[in-house]
């Protein structure tokens, strides 16, 4: 510091305020120096640094991600297994309407002994209207008296009925069995659907689900 205070007075020929103009600069300049050395926590963050948190923070939102993927896809699986049991449904169901339809314009036997069904009782997968349940007999005396007899609304209704000319409700009136009498033909149709691994695992464990429809229909031949 003294060797550029003289140096400063030789040049500028003993001038104070030119002088003393450079000294205050040089004394700042020095200051700044040795507090930049000394204190270097000035100029940086003093935030502590923890390699651990990124990382913890980055596995959580991955594990996050990949539940989130898993019940998407499972989602969308059950969807196009939905989709794909609706339309073999529909199938066997229009095929299972077209052949009853063949039969009923057919000269073949006809349902002659129906069953009489009064309730249907779960069987072993405890579970309604599925293919494992049973159903308890009703009377057959029980739908002539119920709906056959309320159909002609009494006894001067079906007077009337019985006194019409080429009528066959006498028949169904008469019979101790009037179902035998409606001339029933059916058509069946069945088909088989493969499940999706995903499903299999976590919906229904089967390799695949069978479908059959049933379609009962009046005998028409002769009406025609």
């Amino acid at each position: 510091m003294a060797m550029q205070t003289q140096a400063a007075f030789r040049v500028f020929g003993g001038s104070r305020s030119v002088a003393t103009v450079f000294i205050e600069t040089s004394r700042r300049a020095s200051i700044a120096t040795d507090s930049t050395a000394q204190s270097p926590s000035l100029h940086h963050s003093t935030t502590p640094f923890s390699p651990g948190a990124d990382d913890g923070r980055g596995g959580q939102a991955l594990v996050e991600f990949m539940i989130g993927l898993v019940a998407v896809l499972v989602l969308f699986a059950g969807l196009l297994q939905v989709a794909s049991l609706s339309r073999i449904h529909t199938d066997t169901m229009v095929e299972a309407r077209r052949l009853a339809a063949e039969q009923a314009m057919l000269d073949v036997d006809t349902l002659t002994s129906p069953d009489y069904i009064h309730d249907w009782q779960q069987g072993d997968d405890q579970k309604s209207y599925t293919r494992d349940d049973n159903f308890t007999t009703a009377n057959p005396s029980d739908f002539d008296t119920r709906i056959v007899d309320r159909a002609g609304g009494d006894t001067d209704g079906w007077d009337l009925i019985d006194s019409a000319p080429g009528s066959r409700f006498p028949d169904l009136h008469g019979s101790s069995a009037p179902g035998s009498l409606f001339g029933l033909v059916e058509g069946t149709d069945s088909g088989t659907i493969d499940l999706l691994p995903a499903v299999q695992h976590l919906i229904y464990a089967a390799p695949s689900i069978q479908v059959r429809c049933n379609v009962w229909m009046t005998r028409t031949k002769g009406l025609y």
